[in-house]
């Protein structure tokens, strides 16, 4: 296992350095005048074996898995939450809300630096903080604790979300890149349902704190994913390696620069354009419409974990752990909905192949059938919610293979 690691992450990368190190051949110049990487060339993440690329890809959708999981896992505990610290039930379930304000905060803080200083140094400073903020939520002392732990802890791990898409970006060509984001989207949307499940039972055996265990058990394994993520931005991989060729051959190699060096930022202008950006984005129309959509989809979605305790729970008496389990529905239907992006994604590449135009709204059919099926499956949901058989569960599923593809296109 150490072998195979080592060959995957580890091996590769000090060859690499060494023969940069040597210079025994001339680096690309491109033509304006900054290195570059060649064709096939091993430093480059596009370059790398097909076998590779798919382990990167699915650790970083483990990641962005962790961090959804942690979003939602305290739904199912606010009855102990409330218990212990003498708070109202709807209080307890802030506990979900400061998580999701935190990612929107960590996100603006990460995504930044992340273009500068490489993807795989803020992960190496995020995970461990997240580790440390959730470790602080499960031994909170009091609800602020409790909050102030979870807030910190998602602003933590919101660089794991915020990398994730431009890792993707950074290992696969603009036509090959369908099915793995198929992947990362499957995971990201089934993770909030399964928080609630794992919580609900716990808070039937051992309350609150011991689900908290359960998600620091959980963080601790994906710590060895996120350690054998290589880096993969290419600007920064650029920039090391300009950077080894100076210290090698300064004589000649003395005014060699990468692109992100000549064009390097101050912090206060990069994080300048980073929250000016996002608005600019936002007054176009088409990125507007989308924004609202998915908002409003993230909302009912999140809405459903307290809707669905007061369906299955109190109108039926189920207990805290198997009124969760319809949640089960929507992970059916995340896996569905990943299926239909990998359909879509051949009929696109066969397109592709017949020397077709392929225009940006081609990826919008799938997105098309979920803007019709939401809507109908919602009001399904809310139709059948006060009769006593088990028909809702089939909402999320039908549900979140609508939105799913819609998220995805």
């Amino acid at each position: 296992m150490r072998a195979v690691w080592q060959r995957l992450f580890c091996s590769s990368s000090r060859k690499r350095f060494e023969h940069w190190r040597d210079c025994s051949e001339t680096p690309c110049i491109n033509q304006d005048g900054f290195v570059d990487f060649s064709a096939h060339d091993s430093g480059d993440p596009r370059s790398w074996s097909l076998s590779r690329k798919w382990l990167v890809t699915i650790g970083t959708s483990l990641l962005s898995m962790n961090a959804t999981l942690a979003s939602s896992f305290t739904s199912g505990s606010t009855g102990s939450i409330s218990r212990d610290f003498g708070v109202s039930e709807t209080t307890a379930a802030l506990s979900t809300t400061v998580f999701l304000l935190g990612f929107a905060v960590g996100s603006f803080i990460f995504a930044p630096l992340a273009e500068s200083f490489g993807r795989r140094p803020i992960h190496l400073v995020t995970y461990p903080a997240y580790l440390a903020f959730s470790l602080l939520c499960a031994l909170a002392p009091n609800f602020a604790a409790l909050l102030a732990g979870r807030f910190f802890a998602s602003v933590a791990i919101a660089a794991s979300m915020s990398n994730s898409p431009g890792i993707l970006a950074d290992l696969w060509q603009d036509t090959a890149r369908g099915n793995p984001m198929a992947v990362y989207s499957a995971a990201a949307w089934m993770a909030p349902s399964v928080g609630p499940i794992i919580s609900g039972f716990m808070e039937i055996k051992g309350g609150w704190r011991w689900a908290m265990y359960v998600l620091l058990c959980v963080n601790a394994l994906t710590t060895l994913v996120m350690l054998s993520i290589p880096e993969t931005c290419r600007p920064v991989i650029l920039k090391k390696r300009a950077k080894a060729l100076r210290h090698a051959r300064p004589a000649q190699y003395r005014e060699l620069q990468s692109e992100l060096e000549a064009h390097a930022q101050s912090l206060l202008l990069m994080y300048k354009e980073a929250l000016l950006r996002p608005w600019a984005l936002l007054f176009d129309l088409i990125n507007f419409c989308c924004a609202v959509y998915m908002a409003v989809v993230f909302t009912l979605q999140f809405m459903l974990l307290s809707i669905y305790p007061i369906v299955f729970q109190n109108m039926r008496g189920w207990n805290k752990g198997v009124g969760q389990l319809p949640l089960l529905g929507a992970v059916v239907g995340a896996l569905a909905a990943a299926l239909l992006v990998v359909w879509d994604t051949r009929r696109r590449h066969n397109k592709h192949k017949t020397h077709s135009i392929l225009e940006p709204e081609d990826r919008l059919l799938v997105g098309i059938i979920g803007g019709v099926g939401f809507p109908v499956a919602m009001f399904w949901f809310a139709w059948t919610a006060n009769y006593k058989q088990v028909y809702p569960t089939t909402r999320p599923n039908k549900a979140k293979e609508e939105k799913n593809p819609k998220f995805q296109s």
